[in-house]
């Protein structure tokens, strides 16, 4: 099985530095190596991408490397296909776009160039359940309301879907010491990149299309929602010749303006000053930004 999650345990009381656990995930042969603790006896678990546990066995305590051999998991795989129609504001077909799917509290997004989407999607499961669809429009900048889809089968259609009415203008803006910058989808490319394991860390990332040195880096970290968090990395290439700039001081704080859900929108602003990586100037710095995660 390809991309399922492997996990070993070493409970507390059987190490005397507290429980160990370490994890990892098969490639497409279903294959998957790595290191563990010599004479331990552990817990391998295996998990679906929905965390569903599948297997768990116990093995060790190992003395030299060992091959555990095929491992069978009692899994039956069960797909779905999802297709549909995206239109745009003039009721026509969009052109450059994509829509995001929310299907077993996992989310999918599938890009589109002629209006028609479809995908095949692996599921935990094959019991019935509502699949949300939102179509996006990234030449208008424009989303539209999400809608319910009944998955019942092994395919579902969900019409045409709307992709007007919601902005969904996306951007990085900063200025650096009174020099004007902006980052913006579609031409230029922009990342958000989250710890799925706990969702307090966060990082945006923004480059200018065609240019090497042209780009900002921003971390931060605090609780989900709106309000103050703390921004600890700061990084930016600009100018030409490029300078690079970082963040000035410790205990920054960024204001979260709008903390949308997965598929959702992260809008915030900050204002203070960097440093050049040489430490020869500090320089004032405004930023704000709106990016999907």
């Amino acid at each position: 099985m390809n991309g399922v999650e492997v996990v070993l345990d070493m409970p507390a009381g059987t190490n005397t530095s507290g429980s160990i656990s370490g994890n990892g995930f098969t490639d497409a042969d279903g294959l998957i190596h790595g290191k563990l603790p010599a004479n331990k006896t552990m817990q391998l678990k295996i998990y679906n991408k929905c965390k569903d546990l599948l297997y768990s066995q116990s093995i060790g305590p190992l003395t030299a490397t060992t091959d555990l051999g095929t491992i069978k998991v009692n899994h039956t795989i069960t797909q779905v296909t999802l297709s549909g129609t995206v239109k745009n504001c003039k009721d026509e077909p969009v052109t450059n776009g994509f829509v995001t799917i929310m299907l077993e509290n996992i989310y999918y997004k599938v890009p589109f160039t002629n209006g028609n989407f479809t995908t095949t999607i692996t599921r935990c499961n094959s019991s019935e359940t509502t699949a949300k669809i939102t179509g996006y429009d990234l030449n208008n900048q424009s989303s539209g309301t999400e809608v319910s889809v009944p998955v019942t089968g092994t395919t579902a259609n969900a019409g045409a879907i709307s992709a007007c009415g919601v902005s969904a203008e996306m951007y990085v803006r900063y200025s650096v010491n009174g020099m004007n910058y902006q980052l913006q989808p579609p031409s230029d490319s922009i990342a958000v990149y989250q710890d799925n394991q706990n969702n307090t860390f966060m990082a945006i990332a923004g480059k200018r299309k065609d240019r090497d040195y042209d780009e900002i880096v921003l971390i931060f970290k605090g609780p989900k929602g709106p309000g103050p968090q703390t921004l600890f990395v700061t990084d930016l290439l600009v100018g030409d010749p490029a300078e690079h700039y970082l963040e000035n001081g410790s205990n920054l704080k960024i204001n979260i303006t709008e903390a949308g859900n997965e598929g959702g929108f992260i809008a915030g602003n900050y204002s203070g000053t960097l440093r050049d990586s040489a430490r020869t100037k500090v320089v004032p710095f405004i930023c704000s930004f709106r990016v999907k995660r």
